[in-house]
């Protein structure tokens, strides 16, 4: 039996390999046939070729590429996700194309927008979309094996309730991943023919030229409750010994550069803050040449402290990344970060004085920021001594208080209609400010932050790539493309400030 499985298209700008993808495959391989179609990366690979990007021409490029020529008769499981709240909208579309090329396959589907959203929300999914036949709630590890099974034995219909799915006037339930800590290696040879168009974005300079980056989970899960985000609650953690294997066995195809994608790479207790410091001992004592970069909490690395960040930096961690959200005791409480500003500056500092680059994420907007204060968490932040930053318009996800709140001020409507119906994602504005003011302060701090001239060349001596970092950033900064004279200009000006 054959089982595809299709990543949909998105709209970020650095598309990364999809984990979640490979680890469904990692428990099927062994019975079945199957195949990753990712066409977040196939989108790029056509627009490179100058062809047509629609979703027909997606799929007829995908399906050729792996060489299918017998699907329509031999495929009977296709799995469609990871679903975004974000990509929505692209989602729905692939699905009912994916129907057009598999007239008789059972579709399934699955991410992190259903767990979020909930019943109400995966039963207008199903009147949306007609053509899935089942809903993947939570992890679906565990389930797909079981639809392949009832699949492959013909025994599969819509009255079998399967722990972890969901179809209308079904019991609601989460699937859960009772074996993530035992997976040493991913097949990701399953995803070879997009490698050179995964990457991270150009401004990683602390990466090491001329090898390859890889992304791998080291855990699952974050037990806090931040107002912003819905992320899976229930923590777990892979053994170092497993870790230690997967970095290896990448090294050996040519990896250099890694980003653990996990939530959080470690948490306040003493238990995880030595698996980081066993995990830093057995880079540098088996002597592995790599870099990497991951993402904590401020009180995690207060937690950490001096010692085990300088064991980090010893391995080859080159960056620290904090969701830092708001620069104020008061903001910081209204998205239930549950610190202090003052945690978030002392760990900054702990970060540069062990010698690591330091990064943040800031959220613009929010239940009870207005404008006033939006500017001046904008001014604080771009202020901070840190490396790298990122600022975004606060997102209303489903399943969050930010969506709760939302809802208390008529913001939005319950339901699915305002991700698929909208002109765009809803966003919590700060009070008295518009969307175009809102973007307008986004561009702002990433004004203040970059177009420095120290930020501008340090950038540039450490890519080598200067036309094309300012020309990244440039876009990034004003919404348009630079012209080649424009960069011209500024790479003079860095010249003769660095003179």
């Amino acid at each position: 039996m054959q089982v595809i499985l299709i990543n949909p298209p998105s709209k970020k700008r650095y598309i990364t390999p999809p984990l979640g993808l490979l680890y469904l495959a990692n428990g099927l391989l062994d019975s079945y046939e199957v195949h990753i179609l990712d066409l977040d990366a196939v989108r790029r690979q056509v627009v490179n070729l100058g062809t047509s990007n629609n979703m027909t021409c997606l799929m007829e490029f995908a399906l050729k590429d792996i060489g299918l020529k017998d699907y329509l008769t031999k495929t009977l499981l296709v799995g469609i996700g990871p679903i975004m709240t974000p990509n929505i909208k692209e989602s729905i579309s692939t699905i009912k194309e994916v129907r057009k090329f598999f007239l008789n396959a059972y579709i399934i589907c699955g991410g992190p927008h259903f767990r979020a959203g909930g019943k109400m929300m995966a039963d207008e999914f199903f009147m949306l979309c007609p053509e899935i036949n089942r809903i993947v709630v939570g992890e679906g590890e565990e389930s797909i094996k079981k639809i392949a099974e009832y699949l492959r034995k013909h025994e599969l219909n819509d009255d079998l309730f399967i722990e972890g799915t969901y179809i209308p006037n079904h019991r609601w339930t989460e699937g859960f991943s009772s074996n993530f800590a035992s997976i040493d290696l991913l097949p990701r040879h399953l995803l070879e023919r997009y490698e050179d168009i995964y990457g991270i974005s150009p401004r990683r300079t602390y990466l090491k030229k001329c090898v390859k980056t890889a992304i791998l989970f080291t855990s699952r899960g974050c037990p806090y409750k931040c107002a912003f985000c819905a992320s899976l609650s229930r923590r777990r953690i892979r053994p170092v010994d497993s870790i230690i294997e997967e970095l290896q066995s990448l090294m050996h195809d040519g990896y250099g550069n890694f980003v653990f994608y996990d939530d959080l790479l470690s948490l306040n207790s003493s238990h995880e803050r030595q698996r980081i410091k066993q995990l830093c001992l057995q880079i540098s004592n088996r002597q592995l040449d790599i870099s990497w970069q991951c993402e904590l909490r401020a009180d995690a690395i207060t937690f950490l402290g001096a010692e085990v960040l300088r064991l980090m930096r010893d391995s080859g961690c080159g960056l620290i990344n904090m969701g830092i959200e708001k620069t104020t005791d008061e903001g910081l409480a209204r998205v239930v970060k549950g610190m202090s500003y003052t945690e978030v500056v002392r760990a900054i500092h702990l970060i540069k004085e062990a010698g690591i680059r330091a990064g943040g994420t800031f959220i613009i907007g929010g239940p009870g920021e207005n404008l006033k204060e939006a500017k001046r968490n904008v001014n604080r932040s771009s202020k901070l001594p840190i490396d790298e930053g990122a600022w975004y318009t606060a997102g209303i996800n489903p399943g969050t208080e930010f969506y709760k709140e939302a809802l208390k001020e008529g913001i939005i409507k319950p339901g699915l209609g305002i991700y698929v119906n909208s002109g765009g994602y809803p966003c919590y504005y700060p009070k008295g400010a518009t969307k175009s003011e809102t973007g307008k302060l986004e561009r702002e701090a990433y004004r203040r932050f970059y177009l420095t001239p120290s930020k501008i060349y340090e950038s540039c001596c450490n890519l080598g790539l200067s036309a094309l970092f300012l020309q990244s950033l440039w876009h990034r900064i004003t919404h348009s493309s630079a012209t080649a004279k424009q960069i011209d200009r500024l790479i003079e000006k860095l010249y003769r400030y660095k003179k």
